[in-house]
């Protein structure tokens, strides 16, 4: 059984499939998922690629919000420094 704890207090209780970041963003909306930049695991800030594990609390990161904006800032340094 997995239990997820979503950011704005809904639940997904009882059996789930293994879900990466990216497929919770999906299951909440379409277009959270497109603006999914990061999500905050137990308040650490990860990239989408890992799954997650069973009763983590989570926050899906997106350009709105201060964290988006310090994730958006800190890829565009490492864009900008290749050159």
């Amino acid at each position: 059984m997995s239990k997820l704890t979503y950011c704005f207090l809904t639940a997904a209780r009882g059996p789930c499939p293994r879900l990466d970041r990216k497929d919770l963003a999906a299951s909440i909306g379409a277009r959270l998922a497109k603006d999914a930049l990061a999500i905050q695991v137990n308040g650490a800030l990860t990239d989408l690629s890992s799954p997650l594990e069973d009763g983590v609390k989570v926050a899906v990161v997106t350009p709105a919000s201060p964290y988006g904006r310090e994730v958006l800032r800190h890829s565009t340094a490492h864009v900008l420094a290749r050159r």
